[in-house]
């Protein structure tokens, strides 16, 4: 997370005090939500990202989404809650951070359940491919 920073102080002798208000640049206004809106896509790009390890690592063991759906499945309940999708991306030779997780999972959960059923894994392994 990026901390907001207060503008620096104004030195008196700068020209930009001589610049009316209306005339001056709003860099500093805009910077904190440019980089908020840079975070949201670079956060979307690793998501991205994170999907297409799965179906490499996927394809690469021959494994179908229903196959390791239920390999991740370890408590039979019929969606994987966070703790067996980090297992079974591990287990898959996928490497990730804790919050892409929890991102994959939101993006993918329109319930809000915070688990993700078999439908919506299939729909998070076809998204990247719908460009």
């Amino acid at each position: 997370s990026t901390d907001i920073l207060p503008p620096p102080p104004v030195d008196a002798s700068s020209s930009s005090q001589s610049t009316p208000l209306h005339q001056q640049s709003s860099t500093s206004l805009t910077t904190p939500l440019t980089d908020s809106a840079k975070d949201t896509d670079s956060t979307e790009k690793k998501v991205d990202e994170l999907i297409l390890k799965f179906r490499t690592a996927l394809e690469n063991r021959g494994m179908t989404p229903r196959k390791a759906f239920e390999m991740m499945d370890v408590n039979r309940s019929k969606f994987l809650t966070f703790d067996e999708l980090k297992r079974g991306y591990k287990r898959m030779g996928v490497e990730t951070s804790d919050e892409l997780i929890h991102q994959s999972i939101r993006r993918f959960d329109p319930e809000n359940t915070g688990k993700m059923k078999f439908h919506q894994l299939i729909k998070f392994l076809s998204s990247s491919l719908e460009g």
